[in-house]
Parts: C-alpha cells; sequence; structure tokens
C-alpha cells in the first residue's frame, strides 16, 4: 500500500526539522578477502601509532577474556563521562586515532572490531594532511562486539571543515580517529542526541582487529561521472548489515534502536526504533550524505512500519541549511507501507531561506525521518517503527 501526503501542516513540520544537523547503497555481508588488506592492526603485541587527545583518558591494552574480541588482547580507552571534573584541561573527549602520515596506495575501505560501554553514535573520522576532516557517524549499542566494515566513499565533508575538491584524498590521509560524538556534543553543550543527564561514569571503548583495505566496503555511495546520471534506483539502504549508519535524536532514556532480523518489507532485515516522544518533540532518524551522491535525482521511496497511528516526515537538508521536506500520516497497526516524495513536492522550511527557492539535489547533505505525533497533538506520545528498502529515485516518479 502507498500512502499519500496530507498536504497539510509542512511547515510545522519543517520547523520541528531545524534542529536536526547535518553519512550508501545495499549493505549486504561481504566475505573479507585475506590478500586485501594493507595495514593491519591486531594489538597483539603493542599499540604502536595509536594516541588519545583526551588528557583524562587511559589508552592501553587489555587481555581480560571479556574484552578481547580475537586473539589475546585488544585496544582499550578508558574515558570519564561528560559531567566528570579533573585537574587540567581535557583536550579532545573519547578520541582514539592512529597517524598514517599519508593513506597507503589503493586504500578503500576501513574494517574493524568495536564495543562500547554504553549506547552512542560513534564518528569515524578521516583527516587529509591538509587537516580537512571526512566523517562517517554509526550508532552502536552497548556490550557486544560488532564488526564494521566503511567504504571511504561513505565519509563525507565535516561541517567545520573546507576543501576545494569536497572529495576525500586517500593517498592523503595524515589519521584514522574515533570518537563518541553521543559524549562529545554534550561537552560542547549541544544536546541534540537528547542522552540522559551528563554523568561523570567511566566509559570504555574497545577496539580490535583494525584493517586498512584496498577492496570496497559491503556499501559504497560513488557519485556518477560529471556529465553522467544514474539509470533506476540506487538503493540506499536494506539494513542487510550490520553498521547502523543512521543517527537517532531524541526519543527519551527508554529508546531502544537495533536491526530486526525478523521481520522486513524485503530481504531477513530492517532498522526497528521504540522511542517515547514528550508532547511537542519529535523523535527522528538522521543520514548524513556524500557530496554530490544525489545530482540527477527526482526523489525518495521507502518502506515504514508503525505500531501506532504516526505522523512521519521525510526531509532532507541542503549544504547551505536549507530544509525541505514532506508529510505522511501512517496508519499504524503493525503493516508495511510505501512512501515515496519527489523533490519537486517537498516543501520549504520558511525559516530556512534558500537563494534559489528550489530544492537542489546535488546539494543535499541529509536525510531525515522524523516522527511528529506528539508535536502535532499536544500530547506525549511513543510507538515503534521500523524502515527499510530506502531508496533514492531517479527518472519521473512511480504511481
Amino acid at each position: 500500500m502507498t500512502i499519500e501526503p496530507t498536504g497539510t501542516r509542512l511547515a510545522c513540520v519543517a520547523g520541528l526539522l531545524s534542529v536536526l544537523i547535518g553519512g550508501g547503497t545495499c549493505a549486504y555481508p561481504q566475505q573479507a578477502a585475506p590478500d586485501a588488506v594493507l595495514r593491519a592492526y591486531d594489538f597483539e603485541r603493542d599499540s604502536s601509532g595509536w594516541i588519545t587527545l583526551d588528557a583524562w583518558a587511559e589508552l592501553g591494552l587489555t587481555a581480560e577474556p571479556d574484552e578481547v574480541f580475537d586473539g589475546a588482547s585488544s585496544l582499550r580507552l578508558t574515558y570519564p563521562g561528560p559531567a566528570a571534573e579533573m585537574e587540567g584541561p581535557r583536550g579532545l573527549a573519547s578520541s582514539l586515532a592512529v597517524l598514517l602520515q599519508g593513506g597507503p596506495p589503493g586504500l578503500c575501505s576501513l574494517r574493524f572490531a568495536i564495543r562500547v560501554s554504553r549506547p552512542t553514535v560513534m564518528a569515524a573520522i578521516a583527516r587529509e594532511m591538509d587537516e580537512s576532516d571526512y566523517v562517517c557517524s554509526f550508532f552502536l549499542n552497548a556490550g557486544a562486539w560488532h564488526t564494521i566494515w566503511l567504504d571511504l566513499s561513505l565519509f563525507s565533508l565535516g561541517d567545520d571543515s573546507d576543501d576545494e575538491d569536497d572529495q576525500l584524498d586517500r593517498d592523503e590521509l595524515a589519521a584514522i580517529s574515533f570518537l563518541d560524538a553521543g559524549m562529545f556534543l554534550w561537552l560542547l553543550g549541544e544536546t541534540i542526541f537528547q542522552e540522559p543527564p551528563p554523568d561523570a561514569q567511566e566509559r570504555i571503548l574497545l577496539l580490535d582487529n583494525v584493517e586498512l583495505r584496498s577492496d570496497p566496503g559491503p556499501v559504497t555511495l560513488e557519485a556518477p561521472p560529471p556529465g553522467e546520471t544514474r539509470e533506476g534506483p540506487l538503493l540506499l539502504d536494506d539494513f542487510e548489515a550490520d553498521a547502523i549508519l543512521w543517527i537517532p535524536l531524541g526519543g527519551g532514556d527508554e529508546r531502544t534502536l537495533g536491526i530486526d532480523e525478523r521481520f522486513a518489507a524485503a530481504g531477513q532485515r530492517s532498522l526497528r526504533a521504540h522511542y517515547q516522544m514528550d508532547r511537542g518533540t519529535l523523535f527522528a532518524l538522521l543520514r548524513p550524505l556524500p557530496a554530490n551522491i544525489l545530482a540527477g535525482s527526482s526523489g525518495v521511496r521507502m518502506s515504514l512500519c508503525a505500531m501506532d497511528p504516526a505522523q512521519v516526515a521525510v526531509g532532507v537538508e541542503e549544504r547551505d541549511g536549507s530544509r525541505y521536506n514532506k508529510l505522511f500520516e501512517l496508519p499504524g497497526a503493525g503493516d508495511w507501507v510505501t512512501v515515496e516524495a519527489t523533490w519537486d513536492e517537498m516543501e520549504r522550511d520558511q525559516e530556512t531561506p534558500d537563494e534559489n527557492e528550489r530544492l537542489d539535489p546535488e546539494t543535499i547533505k541529509s536525510l531525515a525521518i522524523a516522527d511528529a505525533t506528539a508535536a502535532f497533538s499536544g500530547e506525549a506520545a511513543g510507538t515503534t517503527l521500523w524502515v527499510d528498502q530506502i531508496e533514492v529515485l531517479f527518472g519521473p516518479a512511480t504511481d
């Protein structure tokens, strides 16, 4: 079943989406070729080359059996929570980095095993020699090891960086780093992730089997060559792999986000979010996107399922901060429905002026899915929402 937009209250949704910040194809488990490893860090003997810029953190190897992914030891970063008070400046909180001084020739992807002590959004950051930062964010649940394989095409230029060609130069890498973005933003006074109130509780990040690889990751997002356009839809995500490349915003202290292996619109898996919203608030999922990846596209289509009736907006943000969205009514009852929005149908947030008054797909930097039910009803609300089969459309929309 296809759900039609309500056509009302779009400006209100756009205003609510303005609190969002602003990154592929289908992701399937893929066999890693042993001969594709250009450089590896297994932490069996030492942690040479790895540093932390968090002066309050402790970095070292751990041989505790429940903290080791493979072999005899893993790398362990222990750091205090955002409310901790210690002597001296802290530096870059929760940071963990390896210095490269130039990426190995043929570098295409980064593969690693990671585990965190509490749910958070992690950021993998590739820094060029000129200090341009490219970022790929992913969500991690706590207490379990996750094998993450990131193709470098997924990394998008950081909001605070400026690069003349808007392209990650893989042979110019100075460092690869990891950052607990959820906690780090608390320290900057940014509460957009709406974690529980800051505390001083110790946090642990474990890392193992880091590989710089010459083969592409299972998820790639290469922009088409100049002057060329894609044919047919681009499958942005179907959640068949372990990496959750979506950032949850809001949803209350009891929010959960993960891969559902038993319920999907197609394939085997979908993304499942359970959340509660205070009145006047929303819950959103945000996907940053690399530059120019949607050039020539005409819209977006996805499968959604909600346990309760919900008003869900699908929105995008351009690199200049202009935001556009379209609102849909979901009937609930746990039924999958298909929603589709062309860029021409989306309405601009009146609080985000656009110099040409139109949505330019080549400038889209993020895609958002937002439940605005509590914002419209004036009452607290919550539900379980599943997302699957997110496609970017090229050419005319379907009926």
